[in-house]
Formats: structure tokens, C-alpha cells, sequence
């Protein structure tokens, strides 16, 4: 019996012993369970996805010990030790998807592995009568002795999934090492937009860095939703209202939090109440705002007024351009296309697209005045108004160790001791080392209350401080 014969052979022993170990273990059927919504909200169909999540739970997904379904299928036996050589094997595994070269019939088909073109030769009798040259198709295949062969299901795609394909690689680097996907990276890829289930985007994440609650960010994803359609509102203003709740105003969080918005915002704005075909998905999320990004360079032009102007001027233009990608077609023929062949009958292809940034220079402007404001009110004796000036300047930017010991001195003529304490900790957490930081902590050491003399003192030793004993420190 040749390769090919024996291989049929022992790829339908695996299917059934792999079957036959999942359904034995309640762990991995309840894992299945919970891994299905994954797969729920893509454009594949649902037997599609079925099948691309027991391939994804058996090679690809991990425990938390690092292993496998195979590797646990091959630590239970059950078997002779060339099957489990063989099972070994299928560990080396190349899933992907995949432009078909060449067929040859009954036989092989020559696969290149997108995007960096690496081809395969596979070989598998019943794939080889249902594909042709020029398909795209979504596969696994395993390594059996001397040969590639295919060991779960081929999803077939034709000239507009191509496209898709074509336009969501174009300009990722090519690379000579292999670039694998697996299932869930597939469903991530085509994942459907404008659905109920939206997915939350890392705008949660961007947020949490600033501050800023989750209640807030939903009440924001909501302000979105009705606002993105609406061309009269603007969403820098929306943004800034957002940004009021922040606590932490550093430029680098600020900048993460814009872009995961205006990415939101561009979203839905583009839908206009209609669920999209891939390859329109993909060119408006990906290639219209790449070239955007690349052309316009939006985000180094000042006036608002004119990047917006610029950004309509390409984008228009971009719509009518032939592109290599689309084999000369232009993104606006090949949207209207797709949209045919699912039945839309929606003509009009227009979008809204919005690039902007908070101005870091007026934050550090406006930090600037409130410090100033801050000194001269503690010249003055106003202390609680030299602390709301603080406050104001904190939730610009809290790395500024010597606001916060300004403030704690402010609390201190008070009688705040706690707000003082806590205020000479967070001066000292940012710079351990500072001096007035240190010698306010002897002070409530020397004339604190016992709880708060207690507080000092444990400090004092966290952050390696010398105590003082006698009287006021010297210096303040």
C-alpha cells in the first residue's frame, strides 16, 4: 500500500480516536461549549465554524499547563507505538489560508501560504476534484512520513474572497520565516460588523489606563452609536467631553485612548445600518485607512477645517482608483459587486472618516496656568482654592512630584493630616529621593496624631528615610 493508501487509513483511525477521547472528557466538551461563541459572529457559515473550532481546540488551543487536546491524546495511549509516532507527527501542522497554484486531479494541489507566498505541495484525492487554480481555500495540513496531507476541512472560497484576502495582506511584509494562523485568528479576521454582539474594543482597555470607569466608556460606545451616523456632530468634541472623567492625562495613554476611538467612531460610521460583506469590510477598515494614513498623513495637519477637507478630497478619490489588488478594478466596482452577489441592492458608496488628536501642547499649557495659579493662592492663605487648582492639575498629569508635596503642605496648614500623608506618598512613589518630600514626612513623624505619626514612621522606612526627632527640619 502506497503513502496516500495508508495514510487514508490512519487518518480515519485518528478521526475516531480523537472523537472518542474528547467525548470521554467532560473538560474539553465543556471547553468546546464555551469556545463556540468565539466562532459565533463571523461571515462563515455555522458548520463551517463548527468544524474550525474542534480543529482549533485539538492542535492549537492551550491549557494552562501548555498542552494540547493531541498532546493529551497522546499521553492517554490506547495505542502501538507507530500509531503514536504517527499522532506525533501531526504535530507538525501548517493551517492557513491558502492561494491554490496549481491541481493535479485526483492527486495534489500546489498551495501558497498568504500573505508571504510560501507553497506546499498536498496531496489529498477528494480536495483535488472540488478545488481549481486560483481558489482561496482555508485548510490544515500534517506531515505523514515523507509527504504533506490534508487532515481536517477545506473551506473553499471563490474570486471575491480572493479579493478579500488580496486586500487585507497588501503591504504586510513578506518574510521567509512561516506565518501561521489559526481558526480563531480566521473568525478574529472576519468578524462581522455592525452586529448586535459588538465586540468590545481595546477603547475599554485605553480607558482604564486613564482612569476612566467602565460605566463611562459604555455610556460613551452608546453616544457613539447614535452620533456616528450623524454628520453634524463632531467627534473631537465628543472625545473632549469623554476625556473629562480621565485621571491620568499622560500624552502616550491619551494618544492609545484617540485612536482606539476614532477607530470605533470610523466603524460605525461606515455602516449606515447595513451588515457588510468581507471584501467591503476589508477594504474600508483596512485598505482605505491605511492609504489615508500614508497619503494624507492626517494627523500632522493643525487646522481640524482643512484635514477633514483633505481626508473627504483622497478618500473620494480612492473610491474610483484602480488598484492592483483588485486587478485593476476599482474599490468602488468591486464593493458593488460583492454587494450583487449577496442581494444588497444598496447603490450608494459613501463614508465617513475621522482623524484627530487632543493637542498635547494645550494640556501642558493648561497645566502650566494652574500650577502658576496654585503658588500664588498658597501665598495668599487660600489654601482649599490653591488645592482645587492642584486637583485640576493632577488630573491633567499626575507624575509631578512636586505638585504633590505642594498640595500635601496645603492639607497640612489645614489640619489634613491624612491628605497630607498621602499626598507626601505620592510625591515620594515618584521620586523617592526628593528632599521636601522626605523632610514632611518628619514633620507628621514629630507632630501627627499617634495613628498618623504611625503611618509616617512606617514610611519613613519604605522609602529608606532618615527620622528625625528634634522639633522642625530644617529647610522648610
Amino acid at each position: 500500500m502506497d503513502s496516500i493508501g495508508i495514510y487514508r487509513k490512519k487518518m480515519r483511525e485518528f478521526d475516531d480516536r480523537i472523537n472518542a477521547f474528547v467525548d470521554s472528557k467532560p473538560e474539553i466538551r465543556s471547553l468546546i461549549g464555551l469556545k463556540a461563541k468565539d466562532f459565533e459572529n463571523s461571515f462563515l457559515p455555522a458548520d463551517q465554524t463548527g468544524m474550525l473550532l474542534f480543529d482549533w481546540i485539538t492542535f492549537d488551543y492551550r491549557d494552562k499547563s501548555g498542552l494540547t487536546v493531541l498532546d493529551k491524546f497522546l499521553e492517554n495511549g490506547g495505542f502501538d507505538w507507530e500509531d503514536k509516532a504517527t499522532y506525533a507527527g501531526f504535530k507538525d501542522n501548517k493551517f492557513g489560508i491558502f492561494h491554490v497554484k496549481a491541481v493535479k486531479t485526483g492527486k495534489e494541489a500546489v498551495l501558497a501560504m498568504l500573505p508571504q507566498g510560501k507553497e506546499y505541495h498536498v496531496y489529498d484525492t477528494t480536495m483535488t476534484k472540488e478545488v481549481k487554480k486560483g481558489d482561496v481555500i482555508v485548510t490544515r495540513f500534517i506531515a505523514f512520513r515523507d509527504i504533506y496531507i490534508l487532515s481536517g476541512p477545506v473551506l473553499t472560497y471563490p474570486e471575491t474572497m480572493a479579493d478579500t484576502m488580496k486586500v487585507i495582506f497588501e503591504g504586510k511584509e513578506k518574510t521567509a520565516a512561516d506565518f501561521q494562523y489559526t481558526p480563531l485568528d480566521l473568525i478574529d479576521m472576519f468578524e462581522k460588523r455592525g452586529t448586535k454582539k459588538e465586540k468590545k474594543t481595546d477603547i475599554y482597555e485605553a480607558a482604564k489606563e486613564t482612569g476612566i470607569k467602565k460605566d463611562k466608556v459604555d455610556a460613551l460606545m452608546e453616544k457613539i452609536h447614535l452620533a456616528a451616523k450623524d454628520r453634524s456632530v463632531d467627534p473631537m468634541a465628543l472625545f473632549n467631553e469623554f476625556m473629562d472623567n480621565a485621571g491620568n492625562f499622560h500624552n502616550e495613554t491619551i494618544e492609545k485612548l484617540a485612536a482606539a476611538y476614532f477607530d470605533r467612531w470610523n466603524a460605525i460610521a461606515a455602516d449606515k445600518g447595513a451588515e457588510k460583506g468581507p471584501l467591503e469590510t476589508a477594504l474600508i477598515a483596512e485598505a482605505m485607512k491605511e492609504a489615508i494614513i500614508k497619503d494624507v498623513k492626517p494627523l500632522e495637519i493643525e487646522d481640524p477645517v482643512e484635514r477633514q477637507r483633505k481626508v473627504d478630497e483622497y478618500k473620494e478619490k480612492w473610491l474610483v482608483t484602480p488598484l492592483a489588488t483588485l486587478e485593476g478594478r476599482t474599490p468602488k466596482k468591486a464593493i458593488l459587486k460583492e454587494r450583487e452577489s449577496r442581494g444588497d441592492s444598496q447603490k450608494e458608496v459613501a463614508y465617513s472618516m475621522f482623524f484627530d488628536m487632543p493637542n498635547p501642547k494645550k494640556a501642558e499649557q493648561k497645566a502650566e496656568k494652574l500650577y502658576n495659579e496654585a503658588l500664588e493662592l498658597m501665598k495668599t492663605e487660600k489654601y482649599d482654592e490653591a488645592i482645587s487648582k492642584y486637583l485640576k492639575y493632577i488630573k491633567l498629569y499626575s507624575g509631578n512630584h512636586i505638585v504633590w508635596y505642594n498640595m500635601s503642605m496645603c492639607y497640612i496648614k489645614q489640619g489634613i493630616e491624612s491628605s497630607s500623608l498621602t499626598c507626601i506618598k505620592n510625591s515620594l512613589d515618584i521620586k523617592p529621593d526628593y528632599d521636601f518630600a522626605a523632610k514632611g514626612l518628619n514633620n507628621l513623624i514629630n507632630y501627627g496624631s499617634s495613628e498618623i505619626r504611625a503611618k509616617a514612621k512606617r514610611m519613613a522606612k519604605k522609602y529608606g528615610i532618615t527620622i528625625h526627632k528634634l522639633g522642625i527640619v530644617p529647610g522648610l
